[in-house]
């Protein structure tokens, strides 16, 4: 199968198994609409659209186009990377760092130190960030050295 033909068929395996899950989807949230309120989770999946098509979105092209018109060409990946996944953590993070869902008659429900996790985790993100760009920065002063 040539590479062209392995792209057309791409498509019709999606269709073919994500038609499937989606009428499921559906199906579930309307079957018991007292438990799912299908227009309050139509509402909040709208609204999210929105928020990300008409906001987040337009933030992170403009971070991503100023990284990519300044920043070296060594360093330019990695600190795109690092901040592309700092963002999907802090949003991951968001509800649990506002405590979104926590109950006082439940005192094992949220009860971490959400913060503290964030961090650390953006640690370890902006380390192999680090690691990825002087690795990259090491390549370029051996090729030049080489030259």
């Amino acid at each position: 199968m040539s590479e062209h033909e392995s792209r057309s068929v791409a498509p019709i395996i999606g269709t073919v198994i994500g038609v499937p899950m989606l009428a499921f989807g559906i199906w579930g949230t309307f079957s018991d609409s007292s438990a799912t309120h299908p227009f309050e989770l139509a509402r909040w999946v709208i609204a999210s659209d929105l928020v990300h098509d008409l906001i987040a979105a337009p933030i992170i092209v403009t971070i991503a186009w100023f990284v990519g018109r300044f920043a070296p060409a060594t360093i330019r990946n990695p600190l795109r990377w690092g901040l592309g996944a700092s963002g999907v953590l802090f949003l991951y993070a968001w509800p649990f760092l506002r405590g979104y869902g926590r109950n006082p008659a439940v005192a094992s429900l949220l009860n971490r130190n959400y913060a503290t996790g964030l961090a650390v985790y953006l640690v370890i993100v902006w380390f192999v960030a680090l690691v990825w760009a002087s690795a990259n920065v090491l390549r370029q002063r051996s090729a030049s050295v080489e030259e």
